[in-house]
């Protein structure tokens, strides 16, 4: 079967720093970053490390909604301060939040869509659908609310029989296409509707000839995403060399990101091309200025292959240092990959800590389900 479950750095663009409506969620007032309970808390257990009592005081912390909440949660801009709080990972806090919203008012298709992404980045696909299919149906004009249906009903179909994916697979697509219509420069909606062509059998609405042409409308607008779904066709076609040459030239072109040389870097750890991983790898951090989730996904690679795991600590304790986190990449979810290499490293202490972090933003995050490891896993899989 194939998958829907990770989402490509491509789409990482456009989770990072957007609301669901398509609006780019603004910042607070001050021009300096606000600081959260949790980022005190993380500031805090850098300070002292090893000691588990600082983790449970934190846990307890952001548990509190006195505390925890922000200001505009409690004064009727619900949606706003979810979309903060979800951007920051702080899953519990969003769900309260929106669960106060939608007592009120039940047909908030904002509301909804967020709350569908929260549950989403919990791997809680299946109680992820029926908000999103609401929030496509109060907004059937908004591609976003499309495009993370799409997302959710993928996941479900990995889980499905054979016969009712085959159904799920579909509406997939229809998901899929339709947000690719309202919104045709969007970069998300473009990489899983072609991924979605490029991974899906032909009877259920796949298809290389698709893809291609995707590819080839795109290009207009974005060479990165035309290249990368060029690259992925000559992957199906088990032809590593195109694969490589469009990978690079998805690295080179006008609009890439730091998102590009880590997707760079999978393909080469896949060949086994140790050095050449290393060095595109080396490129995405130095261009990561912001800190953002590519980050993350830089540092997946490297637990991937097993190379400078202390490095790898150190990204992923920058990007939750960082102002710039997003849902690309829950910090609940990071914290436990965060867990996962200190544990190789031989730090246990530092790895419960970790972990108790992870469980006071989201105690509702199912790891083990299986339907995907979190929105900023890399296109190629592990």
């Amino acid at each position: 079967m194939w998958s829907f479950t990770r989402l490509p750095h491509d789409c990482r663009r456009w989770v990072r720093g957007t609301a669901s409506s398509g609006k780019a969620i603004p910042p607070p007032a001050s021009s300096q970053p606000v600081p959260t309970p949790r980022t005190v808390c993380h500031a805090a257990t850098l300070a002292f490390p090893g000691r588990l009592a600082v983790a449970t005081l934190c846990a307890l912390t952001l548990l509190h909604p006195a505390i925890a909440a922000p200001g505009d949660a409690r004064t009727g801009n619900e949606p706003q301060a979810a979309a903060r709080l979800l951007a920051r990972g702080e899953a519990d806090q969003a769900l309260t939040v929106l669960g106060r919203r939608l007592a009120t008012n039940a047909k908030d298709a904002l509301a909804l869509n967020l709350q569908c992404r929260v549950l989403y980045a919990e791997q809680r696909a299946t109680d992820a659908e029926k908000p999103c299919t609401r929030a496509a149906q109060l907004a059937p004009g908004v591609s976003s609310y499309h495009l993370w249906l799409g997302r959710v009903l993928g996941v479900e179909a990995e889980h499905a029989s054979l016969f009712s994916a085959y159904g799920l697979a579909r509406q997939v697509r229809a998901e899929f296409e339709a947000a690719h219509q309202l919104d045709p420069h969007d970069a998300g909606a473009a990489a899983d509707l072609g991924r979605f062509y490029v991974e899906a059998p032909r009877f259920v609405g796949g298809g290389q000839a698709k893809a291609q042409a995707l590819a080839n409308e795109v290009e207009v607008w974005s060479p990165a995403l035309a290249h990368t779904l060029r690259a992925e066709l000559a992957q199906s076609a088990k032809d590593p060399a195109a694969a490589e040459t469009e990978w690079k030239a998805a690295a080179a072109s006008r609009d890439a990101r730091p998102d590009e040389w880590v997707t760079l870097a999978a393909f080469e750890r896949k060949q086994n091309r140790i050095p050449e991983m290393l060095t595109a790898l080396d490129r995405a951090i130095a261009l990561d200025t912001a800190q953002d989730d590519a980050l993350v996904a830089a540092a997946r690679e490297l637990m991937h292959s097993g190379q400078r795991l202390s490095e790898a600590a150190t990204l992923l304790r920058s990007y939750l240092a960082s102002p710039n986190q997003s849902e690309g990449a829950p910090a609940f979810v990071v914290h436990a990959e965060l867990a996962r290499v200190l544990a190789q490293m031989g730090d246990t202490g530092g790895a419960d800590q970790e972990m108790a972090a992870a469980r006071a933003l989201a105690t509702g995050w199912q790891p083990h389900r299986g339907n995907r490891q979190g929105p900023g896993s890399d296109r190629q899989g592990a």
